[in-house]
């Protein structure tokens, strides 16, 4: 059975929150989008990724300049393939979990990132959580979008 990243997510947002997490999907950072956001005291980043632990870690990299920790999830055997490479984690102090039917096992502890911007670390905290994905609205000529139907005539749109 081939695994896809959303395959990952409720098994990692199971772990944090069995840790007294709050956690957000797609939170948005500097025009990038966090696979998943566990908050606490601390702000966990987690990336998700059914292979290329390369690349995961570019993204967990970055996410340091807003998270306390960062982390990369992976399927079991990809993430004990990553493991053979453990000192590239090491290197950025990025974490990293390994996912297995109900079980996700921590192979490397994070470190509390040394790269973090304060400012942006805020914007994360922020009251009500990570703004989360949406799709951009298109206007298309002979179409009204159906929040402009819920209006009455010469009434603004909500």
């Amino acid at each position: 059975m081939h695994l896809l990243e959303e395959d990952l997510r409720p098994r990692v947002e199971s772990y944090f929150r069995g840790r007294g997490f709050r956690v957000y999907h797609e939170a948005h950072l500097l025009a990038r989008w966090i696979d998943l956001l566990a908050l606490k005291e601390d702000v966990v980043a987690v990336e998700l990724k059914v292979a290329d632990w390369r690349h995961a870690v570019k993204q967990a990299l970055m996410y340091q300049l807003a998270a306390d920790y960062s982390v990369v999830a992976m399927p079991w055997e990809q993430a004990f393939t990553a493991h053979r490479h453990r000192w590239q984690f090491e290197r950025d102090g990025i974490g990293l979990l390994a996912v297995r039917g109900e079980e996700t096992r921590v192979l490397l502890d994070p470190e509390r990132s040394a790269r973090q911007l304060p400012w942006l670390a805020d914007l994360l905290r922020a009251e009500g959580g990570p703004v989360r994905k949406r799709l951009p609205r298109r206007e298309v000529d002979g179409f009204t979008a159906a929040s402009d139907l819920m209006s009455g005539p010469g009434e603004p749109p909500p």
